[in-house]
């Protein structure tokens, strides 16, 4: 999880196989790092590993499919790891096409992105049976549009092809 050495060593007294809650295990962590304004990103490193052993001690994932955004820690935690469609977005935003049709091409699907997220944010005050329909409905046609530019339907990191846009 990216602990320093140093840091590795002043945690092996506190390590043991007994799961903790989370007040135990922050009980522990005041004694390790008594200065709640220090050591915030070892705080936090050790609790995403303490919570990543506590799922593998289990055996098996507790799901089968996790959908999140494109933390490291998340890849260990399942098999199958889905990107949240919002996080997919960041992608996007980083693809530089020289054609002006395939930048154009970005800046129509980030703004339907966006204000697809808008209009889920006014659902959220509003629900409804109705609206909750159409959104779904306008999800579907706006993750299988085709666009004609091939880098909006792969991963830029991994130049595989997941069937979003075409």
């Amino acid at each position: 999880m990216g602990l320093s050495g140093k840091q590795q060593q002043r945690l092996q007294p506190f390590l043991s196989d007994e799961i903790l809650t989370r007040d135990a295990i922050d009980k522990k962590l005041t004694e390790l790092f008594p200065d709640a304004d220090k050591q915030k990103t070892n705080r936090q490193r050790i609790l995403e590993a303490a919570a990543l052993r506590a799922f593998h001690q289990h055996g098996s994932p507790p799901f089968p499919i996790l959908i999140c955004d494109d933390a490291p820690q998340f890849k260990k935690l399942t098999e199958h790891l889905g990107l949240c469609w919002i996080h997919e977005g960041r992608h996007y935003k980083k693809l530089k096409p020289l054609i002006l049709l395939h930048r154009q091409y970005i800046e129509l699907v980030l703004g339907q992105l966006w204000d697809y997220y808008h209009e889920l944010l006014a659902y959220k005050q509003a629900p409804s049976p109705a609206e909750s329909e159409r959104l779904s409905a306008k999800f579907d046609i706006l993750f299988s549009q085709k666009t004609g530019y091939s880098a909006l339907g792969g991963c830029p990191r991994t130049n595989h092809t997941p069937p979003i846009f075409y």
